[in-house]
């Protein structure tokens, strides 16, 4: 999916019995890529921020618990596996 006006597509852009501009082909293909970087880095940025809204990182064991939660999920297995 193309998003910008210099598309490269029969019936699309400013081409003239079958050329094509080169040189806007290429910066519609470059534009295409800096949106979808963008769209991918906020969207990191939102999961990221929202893990750190919801959850805590266990400094011994390192597993991502629930702050509403007061104990390690992790420690709780491994005690559970070393009893038995």
């Amino acid at each position: 999916m193309m998003l910008f006006k210099h598309g490269y597509r029969r019936g699309r852009g400013t081409l003239y019995s079958g050329e094509i501009d080169r040189a806007a082909m290429v910066k519609d293909i470059l534009l295409n890529i800096l949106v979808l970087a963008c769209v991918l880095g906020v969207s990191a940025l939102f999961t990221h921020w929202f893990a750190r809204k919801m959850y805590n990182r266990c400094a011994m064991c390192g597993i991502l618990n629930a702050k509403r939660r007061s104990n390690c999920r992790g420690l709780r297995r491994l005690d559970w596996e070393e009893a038995v």
